[in-house]
Protein backbone atom coordinates (compact mmCIF):
# COMPACT_ATOMS: atom_id res chain seq x y z
CA UNK A 1 0.00 0.00 0.00
CA UNK A 2 1.50 3.46 -1.34
CA UNK A 3 0.82 6.09 0.97
CA UNK A 4 0.07 9.82 -0.76
CA UNK A 5 -1.73 12.12 0.91
CA UNK A 6 -0.17 14.49 3.21
CA UNK A 7 -2.32 13.66 6.93
CA UNK A 8 -1.61 10.15 5.74
CA UNK A 9 1.84 10.62 5.81
CA UNK A 10 1.80 12.30 9.02
CA UNK A 11 -0.19 9.76 10.74
CA UNK A 12 1.69 7.28 9.63
CA UNK A 13 5.09 8.87 10.89
CA UNK A 14 4.08 9.20 14.11
CA UNK A 15 3.86 6.65 17.19
CA UNK A 16 2.62 7.35 20.34
CA UNK A 17 5.14 7.22 23.81
CA UNK A 18 3.36 7.95 26.94
CA UNK A 19 0.24 9.93 25.66
CA UNK A 20 2.22 12.05 23.05
CA UNK A 21 3.16 11.92 19.52
CA UNK A 22 6.24 11.42 18.95
CA UNK A 23 8.38 11.02 15.38
CA UNK A 24 11.60 8.72 15.83
CA UNK A 25 12.52 9.73 11.94
CA UNK A 26 11.95 13.78 11.87
CA UNK A 27 15.53 15.30 11.07
CA UNK A 28 17.37 17.28 13.51
CA UNK A 29 17.49 21.07 13.36
CA UNK A 30 13.61 21.09 11.32
CA UNK A 31 10.73 22.66 11.80
CA UNK A 32 8.89 20.21 12.93
CA UNK A 33 12.00 18.28 15.47
CA UNK A 34 11.19 17.56 18.96
CA UNK A 35 7.66 15.71 20.46
CA UNK A 36 4.27 16.86 18.53
CA UNK A 37 1.17 17.17 20.66
CA UNK A 38 -2.25 16.12 18.99
CA UNK A 39 -4.30 18.88 20.77
CA UNK A 40 -2.73 21.82 19.35
CA UNK A 41 -4.48 23.83 16.31
CA UNK A 42 -0.75 25.36 14.85
CA UNK A 43 0.69 22.05 15.29
CA UNK A 44 -1.42 20.54 13.35
CA UNK A 45 -1.05 22.83 10.91
CA UNK A 46 2.61 22.89 10.64
CA UNK A 47 2.07 18.90 9.89
CA UNK A 48 -0.64 18.92 7.50
CA UNK A 49 0.82 21.87 5.38
CA UNK A 50 4.77 21.68 6.40
CA UNK A 51 6.68 25.28 5.21
CA UNK A 52 9.10 24.32 2.63
CA UNK A 53 12.46 24.16 3.78
CA UNK A 54 15.39 26.24 2.55
CA UNK A 55 17.60 24.19 0.14
CA UNK A 56 20.13 22.21 2.00
CA UNK A 57 23.64 22.07 1.36
CA UNK A 58 25.70 19.35 -0.35
CA UNK A 59 27.64 16.98 1.99
CA UNK A 60 29.20 13.99 2.44
CA UNK A 61 25.75 12.11 3.79
CA UNK A 62 22.63 12.77 3.63
CA UNK A 63 18.81 11.21 4.43
CA UNK A 64 16.60 9.48 2.95
CA UNK A 65 12.65 9.99 3.67
CA UNK A 66 9.48 11.77 2.69
CA UNK A 67 9.38 15.54 2.93
CA UNK A 68 10.93 16.39 6.96
CA UNK A 69 10.57 12.35 7.94
CA UNK A 70 14.50 10.69 7.43
CA UNK A 71 14.26 6.74 7.69
CA UNK A 72 17.74 5.64 6.20
CA UNK A 73 20.59 7.84 6.56
CA UNK A 74 23.09 7.10 3.74
CA UNK A 75 27.07 8.18 2.81
CA UNK A 76 29.48 7.87 0.43
CA UNK A 77 32.32 5.43 1.85
CA UNK A 78 35.08 7.18 -0.65
CA UNK A 79 35.26 4.07 -2.80
CA UNK A 80 34.74 4.51 -6.62
CA UNK A 81 36.31 2.65 -9.78
CA UNK A 82 35.68 1.93 -13.07
CA UNK A 83 35.82 -1.17 -15.13
CA UNK A 84 34.33 -2.70 -18.48
CA UNK A 85 36.05 -1.87 -21.96
CA UNK A 86 32.82 -3.11 -24.02
CA UNK A 87 30.44 -1.25 -21.59
CA UNK A 88 32.59 0.56 -18.78
CA UNK A 89 30.70 1.00 -15.84
CA UNK A 90 31.30 3.29 -12.82
CA UNK A 91 31.05 2.03 -9.32
CA UNK A 92 30.06 3.58 -6.37
CA UNK A 93 29.88 2.65 -2.62
CA UNK A 94 27.54 4.15 -0.11
CA UNK A 95 26.82 3.17 3.42
CA UNK A 96 23.08 3.22 4.34
CA UNK A 97 21.85 2.55 8.03
CA UNK A 98 19.04 3.73 10.16
CA UNK A 99 19.20 6.25 12.60
CA UNK A 100 18.03 4.19 15.06
CA UNK A 101 17.71 0.17 16.44
CA UNK A 102 14.04 -0.33 15.93
CA UNK A 103 13.57 1.43 12.51
CA UNK A 104 14.30 -1.33 9.53
CA UNK A 105 13.89 -0.36 5.81
CA UNK A 106 13.54 -2.66 2.84
CA UNK A 107 14.76 -0.44 -0.09
CA UNK A 108 12.73 -1.82 -3.11
CA UNK A 109 14.57 0.52 -5.69
CA UNK A 110 17.73 3.41 -5.69
CA UNK A 111 18.53 5.02 -8.45
CA UNK A 112 22.25 6.67 -8.35
CA UNK A 113 22.51 9.77 -10.69
CA UNK A 114 25.60 10.87 -11.25
CA UNK A 115 26.26 14.82 -11.76
CA UNK A 116 29.86 16.66 -12.32
CA UNK A 117 29.68 20.39 -13.40
CA UNK A 118 25.59 20.03 -14.24
CA UNK A 119 26.08 17.64 -16.55
CA UNK A 120 24.43 14.04 -15.83
CA UNK A 121 27.58 11.25 -16.49
CA UNK A 122 26.23 8.38 -15.57
CA UNK A 123 22.78 6.59 -13.33
CA UNK A 124 22.64 3.55 -11.86
CA UNK A 125 19.66 1.49 -9.98
CA UNK A 126 19.74 -1.00 -6.98
CA UNK A 127 17.02 -3.10 -5.41
CA UNK A 128 16.46 -5.53 -3.28
CA UNK A 129 18.86 -3.81 0.13
CA UNK A 130 17.78 -4.95 4.02
CA UNK A 131 18.99 -1.87 5.91
CA UNK A 132 19.00 -1.32 9.89
CA UNK A 133 20.65 0.05 12.55
CA UNK A 134 23.95 -1.32 11.42
CA UNK A 135 26.64 -0.33 8.41
CA UNK A 136 25.35 -2.27 5.03
CA UNK A 137 27.43 -0.92 2.45
CA UNK A 138 26.01 -1.13 -1.20
CA UNK A 139 27.92 -0.84 -4.32
CA UNK A 140 25.43 0.81 -7.48
CA UNK A 141 27.21 0.26 -10.71
CA UNK A 142 25.96 2.51 -13.41
CA UNK A 143 27.13 2.68 -17.59
CA UNK A 144 29.07 5.21 -18.16
CA UNK A 145 29.99 6.39 -21.53
CA UNK A 146 33.76 7.13 -22.79
CA UNK A 147 32.09 10.87 -23.71
CA UNK A 148 31.35 11.32 -20.20
CA UNK A 149 34.69 10.75 -18.72
CA UNK A 150 36.29 13.04 -21.63
CA UNK A 151 34.08 15.41 -20.78
CA UNK A 152 35.15 15.89 -16.89
CA UNK A 153 39.41 14.69 -18.10
CA UNK A 154 38.56 18.17 -20.06
CA UNK A 155 37.76 20.22 -17.27
CA UNK A 156 39.30 19.28 -14.70
CA UNK A 157 41.61 21.89 -12.73
CA UNK A 158 41.51 21.12 -9.40
CA UNK A 159 43.56 18.34 -7.57
CA UNK A 160 39.97 16.79 -7.11
CA UNK A 161 36.99 15.68 -8.87
CA UNK A 162 33.89 16.94 -6.67
CA UNK A 163 30.77 14.69 -7.80
CA UNK A 164 27.28 15.09 -6.98
CA UNK A 165 25.39 12.08 -6.26
CA UNK A 166 21.27 12.21 -6.69
CA UNK A 167 19.09 9.81 -4.70
CA UNK A 168 15.79 8.70 -5.09
CA UNK A 169 13.53 5.99 -5.44
CA UNK A 170 11.19 4.13 -2.80
CA UNK A 171 11.30 1.54 0.04
CA UNK A 172 9.33 -0.21 2.58
CA UNK A 173 9.67 0.78 6.76
CA UNK A 174 9.09 -0.39 9.95
CA UNK A 175 9.02 0.04 13.18
CA UNK A 176 8.92 -1.42 15.83
CA UNK A 177 7.22 0.21 19.05
CA UNK A 178 8.42 0.73 22.78
CA UNK A 179 6.64 -1.46 25.77
CA UNK A 180 2.90 0.13 25.86
CA UNK A 181 3.27 2.07 22.74
CA UNK A 182 0.61 2.41 20.10
CA UNK A 183 0.51 2.44 16.53
CA UNK A 184 -1.35 4.63 14.66
CA UNK A 185 -4.85 3.45 12.92
CA UNK A 186 -3.55 4.12 9.70
CA UNK A 187 -0.41 1.93 9.89
CA UNK A 188 -1.05 -1.43 8.99
CA UNK A 189 -0.67 -3.92 11.61
CA UNK A 190 2.62 -5.13 10.72
CA UNK A 191 3.95 -1.99 11.44
CA UNK A 192 5.28 -1.96 7.34
CA UNK A 193 4.16 1.45 4.98
CA UNK A 194 5.87 2.34 2.13
CA UNK A 195 7.41 5.58 1.24
CA UNK A 196 9.15 7.89 -1.74
CA UNK A 197 12.73 9.90 -1.03
CA UNK A 198 14.19 12.12 -3.04
CA UNK A 199 11.37 13.03 -5.10
CA UNK A 200 10.08 16.16 -3.30
CA UNK A 201 13.02 16.42 -0.82
CA UNK A 202 16.57 17.14 -1.17
CA UNK A 203 18.84 13.55 -1.28
CA UNK A 204 22.25 14.47 -2.60
CA UNK A 205 25.75 13.61 -1.72
CA UNK A 206 28.79 15.29 -2.43
CA UNK A 207 32.25 13.23 -3.67
CA UNK A 208 35.30 14.39 -3.93
CA UNK A 209 37.83 12.04 -5.70
CA UNK A 210 41.52 12.47 -5.31
CA UNK A 211 42.70 13.25 -9.16
CA UNK A 212 45.34 10.10 -9.07
CA UNK A 213 42.36 8.38 -7.67
CA UNK A 214 40.01 9.75 -10.53
CA UNK A 215 42.79 8.21 -13.11
CA UNK A 216 44.16 5.01 -11.72
CA UNK A 217 40.87 3.79 -10.58
CA UNK A 218 38.09 5.32 -13.41
CA UNK A 219 39.97 5.94 -16.58
CA UNK A 220 42.68 3.55 -16.79
CA UNK A 221 40.44 0.18 -15.91
CA UNK A 222 37.97 1.25 -18.81
CA UNK A 223 40.51 1.67 -21.57
CA UNK A 224 43.94 1.60 -23.25
CA UNK A 225 45.70 4.35 -22.13
CA UNK A 226 47.61 4.40 -19.06
CA UNK A 227 48.20 7.75 -17.30
CA UNK A 228 51.71 8.69 -15.80
CA UNK A 229 51.22 11.20 -12.68
CA UNK A 230 53.20 14.05 -12.63
CA UNK A 231 53.57 15.08 -8.66
CA UNK A 232 54.51 18.18 -8.01
CA UNK A 233 55.92 18.38 -4.14
CA UNK A 234 54.72 21.77 -2.70
CA UNK A 235 57.41 22.80 0.36
CA UNK A 236 56.91 24.75 3.08
CA UNK A 237 58.90 27.49 4.62
CA UNK A 238 60.14 30.23 2.81
CA UNK A 239 61.24 28.30 -0.80
CA UNK A 240 57.74 26.71 -0.58
CA UNK A 241 56.18 30.47 -0.29
CA UNK A 242 58.09 31.27 -3.38
CA UNK A 243 57.09 28.36 -5.59
CA UNK A 244 53.80 29.03 -4.35
CA UNK A 245 53.70 31.74 -6.96
CA UNK A 246 54.53 29.36 -9.43
CA UNK A 247 51.67 26.90 -8.73
CA UNK A 248 49.29 29.47 -8.71
CA UNK A 249 49.79 30.32 -12.20
CA UNK A 250 50.09 26.59 -13.04
CA UNK A 251 46.28 26.42 -11.91
CA UNK A 252 45.31 29.27 -13.82
CA UNK A 253 47.33 27.58 -16.73
CA UNK A 254 45.00 24.60 -16.19
CA UNK A 255 41.70 26.24 -16.01
CA UNK A 256 41.78 27.83 -19.05
CA UNK A 257 42.95 24.62 -20.82
CA UNK A 258 39.57 23.42 -19.42
CA UNK A 259 37.73 26.40 -21.28
CA UNK A 260 39.79 25.96 -24.65
CA UNK A 261 41.44 29.49 -24.01
CA UNK A 262 44.54 27.52 -25.37
CA UNK A 263 46.80 31.09 -25.94
CA UNK A 264 46.42 31.84 -21.80
CA UNK A 265 47.22 28.57 -21.17
CA UNK A 266 50.89 29.58 -22.66
CA UNK A 267 51.20 32.74 -20.91
CA UNK A 268 50.22 31.31 -17.72
CA UNK A 269 52.80 28.44 -18.42
CA UNK A 270 55.16 31.55 -19.13
CA UNK A 271 54.59 33.06 -16.18
CA UNK A 272 54.62 29.59 -13.80
CA UNK A 273 58.08 29.66 -15.41
CA UNK A 274 59.08 33.44 -14.61
CA UNK A 275 57.99 32.98 -11.06
CA UNK A 276 60.78 30.44 -10.08
CA UNK A 277 62.83 31.37 -7.60
CA UNK A 278 66.64 32.35 -8.86
CA UNK A 279 64.61 33.33 -12.52
CA UNK A 280 66.16 33.47 -14.84
CA UNK A 281 69.73 31.80 -14.40
CA UNK A 282 70.06 30.26 -10.77
CA UNK A 283 67.07 28.24 -10.21
CA UNK A 284 69.01 24.88 -9.89
CA UNK A 285 71.99 26.49 -7.93
CA UNK A 286 70.81 24.52 -5.04
CA UNK A 287 72.16 20.96 -7.03
CA UNK A 288 75.76 20.18 -5.46
CA UNK A 289 76.52 19.26 -9.68
CA UNK A 290 76.75 22.53 -11.23
CA UNK A 291 77.17 21.16 -15.06
CA UNK A 292 73.64 19.44 -14.29
CA UNK A 293 72.69 22.68 -13.11
CA UNK A 294 73.51 24.77 -15.69
CA UNK A 295 71.98 22.29 -18.60
CA UNK A 296 68.65 22.51 -16.51
CA UNK A 297 68.66 26.08 -16.13
CA UNK A 298 69.08 26.08 -19.78
CA UNK A 299 65.78 23.51 -20.61
CA UNK A 300 63.79 25.73 -18.39
CA UNK A 301 64.59 28.77 -20.28
CA UNK A 302 63.96 27.34 -23.94
CA UNK A 303 61.02 26.00 -22.22
CA UNK A 304 59.90 30.04 -21.46
CA UNK A 305 60.90 30.89 -25.20
CA UNK A 306 58.85 27.95 -26.28
CA UNK A 307 55.61 29.12 -24.58
CA UNK A 308 56.33 32.60 -25.45
CA UNK A 309 55.83 31.79 -28.67
CA UNK A 310 52.47 30.72 -28.62
CA UNK A 311 51.53 33.72 -26.86
CA UNK A 312 52.19 35.92 -30.38
CA UNK A 313 49.97 36.47 -33.25
CA UNK A 314 51.60 34.99 -35.93
CA UNK A 315 52.67 37.76 -38.48
CA UNK A 316 53.33 35.67 -41.74
CA UNK A 317 51.72 31.93 -43.44
CA UNK A 318 48.29 30.31 -42.73
CA UNK A 319 48.06 31.29 -39.40
CA UNK A 320 48.79 35.10 -39.85
CA UNK A 321 46.98 37.36 -37.62
CA UNK A 322 45.93 34.58 -35.39
CA UNK A 323 47.80 32.79 -31.89
CA UNK A 324 49.68 29.83 -33.90
CA UNK A 325 48.64 27.28 -30.99
CA UNK A 326 45.80 24.83 -30.92
CA UNK A 327 44.47 22.78 -28.16
CA UNK A 328 47.36 19.91 -28.06
CA UNK A 329 49.60 22.42 -28.38
CA UNK A 330 48.23 23.48 -25.03
CA UNK A 331 48.17 20.23 -23.43
CA UNK A 332 52.07 19.77 -24.12
CA UNK A 333 52.50 23.40 -22.70
CA UNK A 334 50.70 22.24 -19.92
CA UNK A 335 52.25 18.78 -19.24
CA UNK A 336 55.68 20.62 -19.90
CA UNK A 337 55.22 23.04 -17.13
CA UNK A 338 54.16 20.15 -15.36
CA UNK A 339 57.60 17.82 -15.28
CA UNK A 340 59.41 21.42 -14.91
CA UNK A 341 57.76 22.47 -11.80
CA UNK A 342 58.31 18.74 -10.38
CA UNK A 343 61.88 18.35 -11.19
CA UNK A 344 62.44 22.21 -9.41
CA UNK A 345 60.37 21.10 -6.44
CA UNK A 346 62.53 17.96 -5.69
CA UNK A 347 65.75 19.73 -6.15
CA UNK A 348 64.92 22.51 -3.51
CA UNK A 349 63.63 20.03 -1.28
CA UNK A 350 66.65 18.07 -1.68
CA UNK A 351 68.32 21.20 -1.08
CA UNK A 352 67.64 24.20 -0.05
CA UNK A 353 68.87 27.97 0.13
CA UNK A 354 71.59 28.23 1.83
Amino acid sequence: MVLTSRWTWRTAARFYVRGEAFCPYRLAGSALSGPLRGDNEDERRAISQPNPLPPLLMSSTTTLGHFHFAFVNAEATGLIYAHGEVLPRLCIELKLRTPRERVKAEIHFLRLQVQYAGEVLAEGTSSGDFVDFYDRRVIVESPIGRRALEFVNERLVADRVDLTLLLSGWMRIHYDPEDGESLPVDLPADGWTFTTFGMNSTASIMLQVPRGEWFKQVIEPVGTIEYVLTEIPLLKGGVGVALEKSYKQLQEAERHWATGNDPSVFFHCKGAIEALPGWPQRIFDPLVDQTKAKYLDRLVHSAKNYFDHGRHIAQSGLQEGEFPVDHQEAQFALALTKVLLAEVGGALGARSWG
